[in-house]
């Protein structure tokens, strides 16, 4: 189960500049995520106000995994619009507990209609 925690963005619009905080359940989703399989993938559409302008961002996922997709030691990999945020790896050691990853989102990568996405491998 992937569930970004607060993920604060900053963006610039019409000479002022604010900084946001969007969890998952500010879009909809109080559950998170949950990928099913050791090939799972889902995606969360969100998006912007025409008028803003991205001038930095920042993703914290805090997420859990199985035995079974522990087993063979995978990756969690994040996306924004198609594009490579990152990669988590899926340690045994950390299996059934609470893990975070932090990525660094390049303000270029966000427009007004964005999809996240996570991936299992």
């Amino acid at each position: 189960t992937a569930n970004p925690a607060s993920s604060p963005y900053a963006i610039s619009g019409a000479g002022q500049s604010r900084q946001y905080a969007i969890q998952l359940r500010d879009l909809g989703l109080r559950e998170g995520v949950r990928l099913e399989g050791v090939a799972a993938e889902a995606g969360v559409p969100f998006s912007a106000r025409q008028d803003d302008v991205f001038v930095g961002a920042r993703l914290s996922v805090i997420f859990s995994f199985s035995p079974a997709v522990g087993r063979d030691e995978g990756e969690l990999t994040v996306l924004i619009n198609n594009e490579p945020l990152g990669v988590a790896p899926l340690r045994r050691d950390k299996v059934g507990t609470k893990v975070r990853a932090e990525f660094a989102v390049n303000p270029a990568l966000l427009t007004i209609d964005n999809r996240l996405q996570f991936k299992l491998t």
